[in-house]
This record gives C-alpha cells, sequence and structure tokens, in this order.
C-alpha cells in the first residue's frame, strides 16, 4: 500500500499538518494521513452538524429539552462546544507525542465579538477549559490585543486568527509576551502555552522574553514574515528564532 504523502511529509520532515475541520469522522481519516492537529469554527462546525444530521437534530433536540430558556444562540454554541470536545478527544495521542506542541483542537471564539476584549477574554478561558488539548481562536483586531494579554496571563493557549500582516504579528506577539511576564512574575507555569499566529506554531519553552524560539515550517511565506519581524521588530520576542533551511534560500 502507498503511504501517504502527508505522512511521509511528517514523518521525515519538520512540516506538519493541521486539518481544517473538526468532523470526527473526517479526523479519524485524517490522523492515519498524519495530521496532528485540526480547526473549528462556527462555519465549520455548521458543515460537519450537517454532515450527521441524524446524530446533531437529536442531541439539539434533548439540550433544547433540557435547557428550556436556552436561545438559539446558546444552542448553537453548545453543539459547537460539544462537536470541539469529541474532535479533541481525537487529538490527544498527538498532543501527548508532542508534548502539548501539536495535537490540539483549534475553536474559534465568537467573531461577532471583535470590538470586545472582554467578551472574546471570557470566551477564550471558558473554551480552553473544555479541553487539556484546546488551543483557542481570536481575532487580530485593535481591540482584541488586550484580550491576547489578559488571555495569556490567565493561563490560555491561543491562535492569532485574521492575522494578515507583519504589525499584526507584532502586536499579537508582545501583548503574548506582557501577559508570560505578568503570570511568571506571580510564579505562574507558562511552559504549556502556545500561541500560532497564521498556521505558524509559535512554542513556549521556559523563556521570560524569548519565547518564540522553535518556529518549524516549511513556507518561505512565513519565513518571509518571520524575516521581517527579527528585523523590524524592537521587542524581544522578535529575538532567537531558529528558521529551518530552505532550498534555494
Amino acid at each position: 500500500m502507498t503511504q501517504s504523502p502527508f505522512l511521509f511529509m511528517k514523518e521525515n520532515s519538520k512540516t506538519v499538518l493541521w486539518n481544517d475541520s473538526a468532523d470526527p469522522k473526517e479526523l479519524k481519516d485524517a490522523l492515519t494521513w498524519g495530521i496532528v492537529g485540526a480547526t473549528c469554527n462556527p462555519v465549520i462546525a455548521l458543515s460537519a452538524l450537517k454532515a450527521d444530521q441524524n446524530h446533531w437534530v437529536g442531541r439539539i433536540k434533548e439540550y433544547a429539552k433540557a435547557h428550556p430558556i436556552a436561545t438559539d444562540d446558546e444552542i448553537g454554541w453548545a453543539m459547537v462546544k460539544e462537536l470541539s470536545v469529541n474532535a479533541a478527544k481525537l487529538l490527544e495521542g498527538e498532543f501527548e507525542k508532542y508534548n502539548g506542541r501539536n495535537g490540539r483542537l483549534s475553536i474559534q471564539t465568537d467573531p461577532r465579538n471583535f470590538r470586545n476584549a472582554k467578551a472574546l477574554t471570557e470566551q477564550a478561558v471558558e473554551f480552553s477549559k473544555l479541553a487539556k488539548n484546546m488551543i483557542v481562536k481570536i481575532p487580530v483586531t485593535s481591540e482584541a490585543i488586550s484580550a491576547f494579554e489578559e488571555a495569556t496571563y490567565l493561563g490560555v493557549s491561543l491562535n492569532a486568527t485574521v492575522s494578515f500582516s507583519v504589525a499584526q504579528t507584532i502586536a499579537v506577539a508582545e501583548a503574548i509576551e506582557r501577559g508570560l511576564k505578568r503570570r511568571e512574575a506571580e510564579g505562574l507555569d507558562i511552559s504549556l502555552i502556545q500561541l500560532r499566529l497564521n498556521g505558524l506554531v509559535l512554542q513556549c519553552l521556559r523563556m521570560p522574553t524569548r519565547f518564540i524560539r522553535n518556529a518549524d515550517t516549511a513556507l518561505d511565506f512565513y519565513l518571509l514574515h518571520l524575516e521581517t519581524i527579527c528585523i523590524g521588530a524592537k521587542s524581544s520576542v522578535a529575538t532567537q528564532l531558529s528558521l529551518p533551511h530552505m532550498p534555494g534560500r
């Protein structure tokens, strides 16, 4: 039987593959191809629920009956969380194998709160407690930057989404560093806090001012952005990057 090219990539390079779906059935197959993580958001969740309507229509009815005053919005988010927990469970093996670096389910905060840092922080904390291998997506808006700092201080691993520029990346990195410093000042653990930027894994390695150290990717696009950050950012978070060698570079 021919080996999956994704599995070969996983076993023979530093590149890793995350699945852009939280459908449990799809994830079970994708794990055999070599994925090490997955993502969920309201649109992805809706697709997964539609793919297994017999199960989820029943679950929605059960939840609505058990919570008679729940709004449609609350019922919908309850299903998103349940789907995400199920998906996270499937990824626990990769989470343990990579000591928390991979094997996470990335769950998205409510995009309607993009201007409400307090609401984003509160939902990030809530979602982070759903499973040990949850990582929470927050949009990189100007109002949300403080949410990255506060959620980090509260111990949440974060995924910076809707991040399209170097300026956004630097702003998030500096906010994360402030949150890490606050945790360290109080003697709180930072060893498992993780940040993802545009699919780039930035792992905290117990280094108070240099938490962005082992950024592993095989995409020139991201390397160019990292190099720009190294050159242009004054913050210590832009130092000590270990960039993998790329052919032709």
